[in-house]
């Protein structure tokens, strides 16, 4: 019986994951400023200027949010209300 057990983490997988994260995050950069429509739920869009994220996409920045009703020049959408986002 063998009792030799493979760490959780690999070298090897910790510098997958570390390119992937890097990519995942000059994506997002290249996002930034870009004008985009969101979909909520309840079939609410709003569309505004997409600014940022928190870390855990929690929270979407958005700049001069247009809503059915009003137009915000900041805001903050929550992430978990958020269907989709569509950048043009």
């Amino acid at each position: 019986m063998d009792s030799k057990v493979e760490p959780v983490d690999s070298e090897e997988e910790q510098k997958i994951r570390a390119i992937l994260r890097e990519s995942f995050l000059t994506r997002l950069t290249l996002l930034y400023g870009k004008k985009c429509d969101l979909k909520l739920h309840e079939n609410t869009n709003v569309r505004g200027i997409f600014k940022g994220t928190d870390i855990e996409f929690q929270e979407i920045l958005i700049s001069d949010l247009e809503t059915p009703t009003c137009k915000l020049p900041h805001s903050i959408i929550r992430g978990h209300d958020t269907v989709a986002i569509d950048f043009s």
